[in-house]
């Protein structure tokens, strides 16, 4: 049975990014392969249910923006300031952003007109201690590398304060060469316009649009909700 769910897990969608992140090293690719199908089995695809993510769901700190950016790749933002150690566990944490990647990977990464990649906003505006949560940053950025790769396009770290520095540089040395020239940080629009129209981004992430028509809760998004 192992064997038939192994087999099942390597569809061509996964076998090409984990060839691509090893630069088509088989050996390579196929140890990196067999590590995520063993998480895999463990951790099976949207199997993470929103009531095991109610907490976090509440908070409403994960969003899609209605747009994609100028590559056309789906962007997922999340608001920092919404997120309370005091309030949500890691383990609660760590399920929310496995929820969030296999919503928006099964439903815009696979199938007809399918996006390639995703990318991430990290919204660091206005946070406290109580939300600098080195832990999620750590599981985001591992997930998207050891188990997601090639998945991610770009992660926008948006107005990032001097008190983020601390955990950011805690985190770094978990990060690998190739996701970290992925990350940028960004202070004013014009760090963004190479990669988004500003038109279509939300004022809160340095656009000209209104929030609440720019922005899906991650709970409530579908397919039809995105126009690309």
């Amino acid at each position: 049975i192992r064997l038939s769910v192994r087999i099942l897990l390597c569809s061509e969608y996964v076998l090409k990014r984990f060839l691509i992140a090893r630069k088509f090293d088989v050996e390579k690719a196929y140890e990196m392969l067999m590590t995520y199908i063993d998480w895999r089995i463990s951790h099976p695809e949207s199997a993470v249910t929103e009531e095991e993510v109610q907490a976090s769901l509440r908070a409403e700190k994960i969003y899609v923006t209605k747009h994609t950016d100028k590559n056309g790749h789906i962007c997922v933002v999340i608001v920092v300031r919404k997120h309370s150690m005091r309030e949500v566990t890691i383990e609660e944490t760590k399920r929310m952003i496995l929820y969030t990647l296999d919503k928006v990977i099964s439903t815009f990464l696979r199938g007809s007109r399918s996006m390639d990649k995703l990318t991430c906003v990290i919204d660091l505006q206005k946070i406290g201690w109580d939300s600098l949560d080195g832990e999620a940053l750590k599981a985001i950025l591992t997930f998207l590398q050891n188990f997601f790769p090639e998945t991610l396009a770009l992660m926008v770290l948006w107005k990032p304060p001097t008190i983020f520095w601390v955990v950011y540089k805690m985190v770094v040395p978990f990060v690998d060469k190739k996701t970290r020239g992925k990350i940028i940080m960004a202070y004013k629009q014009s760090d963004l316009t190479h990669a988004f129209d500003v038109d279509t981004l939300p004022k809160t992430l340095g656009g000209n649009g209104e929030d609440e028509e720019m922005l899906i809760r991650i709970q409530d998004l579908s397919r039809d909700d995105i126009d690309y």
